[in-house]
């Protein structure tokens, strides 16, 4: 095996392992509702739904008592996209 082939293989497990992680956290669960609400509920680009996401993420977080808003966008776009790759993996189901 090459090393390129060894460092993929590591990197796959690793990422596999901090997903069903991210995906059994407060936050994470969260995020993972808000990705599949875009899904189900929004016709547009890409953007549009990490939009539509990100608010639901906010308004979700903020009904469960915790201030994502301060976090910033970064963090907010960086939990959006981290429940995508989740579900899109198929580490969590979409709804």
């Amino acid at each position: 095996m090459s090393i390129l082939s060894t460092l993929k293989t590591d990197a796959e497990a690793t990422l596999a392992a901090f997903l069903g992680k991210f995906i059994t956290d407060d936050v994470g669960k969260l995020a993972v509702d808000a990705v599949n609400y875009a899904a189900r509920n929004v016709d547009g680009s890409g953007a549009d739904k990490r939009d539509a996401a990100k608010t639901q993420l906010l308004n979700d977080a903020a009904a469960a008592g915790q201030d994502l808003a301060s976090e910033g966008d970064a963090a907010l776009n960086f939990l959006i996209e981290t429940a995508l790759q989740a579900v899109s993996a198929g580490i969590v189901a979409a709804i």
